[in-house]
């Protein structure tokens, strides 16, 4: 069995670093004091309110004592419904981060040396300061370590900035880009959306487009793809002096306007470029599988610089939708998806394949965007500004403890009565140790499912046996059938009831000459001394432990009992079910049992019982060795 490792955040203390500082949209220039005559340069830029100092990197999670607690959940996969037996802790990470992701391809405001507004740098697009500046050097640094380069401007602004990069892009255009790095994580709220995408939960509306929100229905897991390909970084050498910084002409007045106690001024220090590729995957199946699945797929091209990558796996996942951010460079120019939601089949095989098709095509490095940014303070450059992701969340630790067991779902309409055992049939001659699941309707009609999970053709009761063998009852239904297994002095059978379910026949395996063949019919009182029903509705085989038992349930369905040897035991309910000796009794989940068989599996330690409600459009498994249910699962 695989785990999974789910995270489910409560925000406890993200907030941005720059503490004491206000953020909003409006207050991008503030002029508090117009009379700055008496300033100097420097005293303006001391007038900024310090930042606080944080880590620039989280801490690994901690866990918190006490804080474990159990529970189950159903997910279903290409139609198929698992139970996944869960349990949760809550952990701790301190620290942050020292850059600042970009969501929004058109930030004009984000180049190397730019001036930003302090209290402004959680807005998606920050205020920048606008005075005239003075020239500096731009440093070009490859991620594939490929050649530096250093360019000096005579001013520091957009255009100046731009020209240089693209004059020393050109020059290195043909170099092969770093690999992707891979991120696969399961995703269980918005505050741990935030913080994998380097964000605050404050700042997550404000930086991300909304509609790259999280579906936060118990029914619905989420994994977040990250893809980033980083092709260089852009550097602006950090100041040693505000004579580096301005040019002469800047009046301490006409820089106030953008300085304030609650506003200190920064500056970019460098810019990451690239492409980027987020995706956060929606659907119906457990993480886990969507997980393995997703790691697996793009793992192709997350190993190389460019590659293919398939997707349709993906059409196994009901309920499917992906939201997309992803752009940059690449071989046909420059990719845009920001925001775009696709749901079904039509995503994996259009929009999403040609989105990572694209991202997977070899990319020259003149098409990357900015993907993030280091801010320093202006007044002292050596501090990189960072955010503190200081935060509490849950890790929730998934087993799924329905694998390896017999799927029924969509094989009958409805189950009247089931086997687990080997019978031959006409069509299939002499073959009497096929063992397989058999699921019977109400008409008498029946399949077989092997431990594979592969069906059988439909079969009616007349077929069960050799061809000279005649079923002993009416063949347009059956109540109930409970293999028999050998003893010192017996070899396999199987009771067959009729519709009524007061008679039965044992059907005979020869250990001999391998051929089956019916006993006479008997009325049900011959099972045992004192049977106390009139009526059998339901019949399983639950040995254990070395011994026979045989379990029938009344017509009704709402009560048992146990025959071992020719002794009944008295009559019990069947919200009082208990098969061992020792240990408690437990709860059928169903008002009525309709039908029911022991299910040996693959897994030689592990015997279940598989149970039917009354109606036949429900199934549970009742695990003999864990005490537990796992289900129900609709038919």
């Amino acid at each position: 069995m695989r785990t999974i490792y789910r995270l489910s955040f409560r925000f406890f203390s993200a907030v941005l670093i720059i503490s004491t500082l206000a953020c909003s949209k409006d207050d991008s220039i503030t002029d508090l004091n117009p009379n700055q005559s008496n300033l100097t340069i420097e005293e303006v830029v001391a007038r900024g309110n310090a930042f606080e100092d944080f880590a620039t990197t989280t801490t690994p999670p901690e866990d918190i004592p006490g804080t474990e607690e159990m529970f189950s959940q159903n997910y279903t996969l290409n139609d198929t419904i698992d139970q996944w037996r869960c349990t949760r802790k809550k952990v701790s990470v301190s620290g942050g981060t020292g850059e600042f992701p970009l969501f929004n391809t058109n930030a004009s405001v984000i180049f190397p040396g730019n001036l930003l507004q302090g209290k402004t740098l959680s807005q998606a697009t920050p205020s920048d300061i606008v005075v005239k500046r003075a020239g500096g050097k731009i440093t070009y640094n490859l991620v594939t370590g490929n050649p530096q380069a250093t360019v000096e401007v005579d001013k520091i602004d957009q255009g100046t900035v731009n020209q240089a990069m693209n004059d020393v892009i050109a020059e290195n255009g043909d170099i092969t880009p770093a690999n992707f790095v891979l991120d696969v994580t399961a995703i269980e709220s918005k505050e741990q959306l935030a913080l994998e995408l380097g964000l605050t939960v404050s700042t997550l509306a404000s930086k991300v487009n909304s509609n790259f929100s999280l579906n936060t229905s118990q029914e619905y897991s989420s994994v977040l793809i990250k893809l980033t390909q980083q092709y260089y970084t852009m550097s602006y050498v950090k100041p040693t002096s505000l004579d580096e910084v301005f040019d002469p002409s800047v009046t301490p007045e006409e820089l106030a306007r953008f300085i304030q106690p609650d506003n200190p001024a920064t500056f970019i220090s460098s810019v990451t470029y690239g492409r980027i590729f987020y995706m956060l995957y929606e659907s119906t199946a457990s993480a886990e599988d969507m997980k393995f699945a997703l790691e697996g797929g793009y793992n192709t091209i997350s190993n190389q610089a460019s590659g293919s990558v398939d997707l349709n796996f993906l059409k196994e996942y009901n309920n499917l939708s992906v939201k997309v951010i992803a752009y940059g460079g690449d071989s046909e120019g420059t990719l845009n998806a920001i925001g775009a939601t696709f749901v079904g089949e039509e995503a994996v095989t259009n929009h999403i394949q040609e989105i990572v098709e694209r991202l997977a095509a070899s990319s020259d490095i003149a098409g990357g965007l900015p993907l993030s940014y280091v801010v320093n303070s202006l007044e002292d450059p050596s501090q990189i500004v960072s955010t503190n992701l200081a935060t509490e969340y849950d890790v929730v630790e998934c087993v799924n403890i329905s694998e390896g067991l017999p799927k029924y779902t969509n094989l009958r309409g409805s189950v009247d009565a089931a086997l687990y055992a080997g019978i031959n049939t006409q069509t299939w001659g002499e073959a009497v140790n096929s063992i397989s699941n058999i699921l019977f309707d109400k008409n008498g009609i029946f399949i077989h499912i092997n431990d594979e999970g592969n069906t059988s053709g439909e079969y009616n009761l007349e077929d069960i046996g050799p061809s000279n063998i005649d079923y002993p009852f009416e063949t347009d239904g059956i109540s109930a059938a409970a293999f028999r297994p050998s003893g010192s002095d017996t070899s396999d059978g199987i009771y067959f009831f009729n519709t009524v379910g007061n008679k039965y026949s044992l059907y005979l395996i020869n250990s001999v000459t391998a051929r089956g063949v019916f006993l006479d019919a008997l009325n049900i009182s011959s099972l045992g001394n004192d049977i106390p029903f009139s009526n059998i509705g339901a019949a399983m085989d639950v040995s254990i432990g070395g011994r026979k038992l045989l379990c029938l349930f009344n017509e009704e369905g709402t009560e048992y009992t146990i025959r071992e040897g020719a002794t009944f035991t008295s009559v019990r309910s069947i919200k009082d079910f208990q098969v061992k000796i020792s240990g408690g009794s437990f709860e059928i989940p169903f008002d009525k049992v309709g039908a029911a068989m022991r299910v040996d599996l693959a897994d030689e330690n592990r015997t279940v019982l598989a149970i039917f409600d009354e109606p036949g459009t429900q199934y549970i498994f009742f695990d003999i060795d864990t005490d537990e249910f796992i289900g129900p699962f609709n038919m």
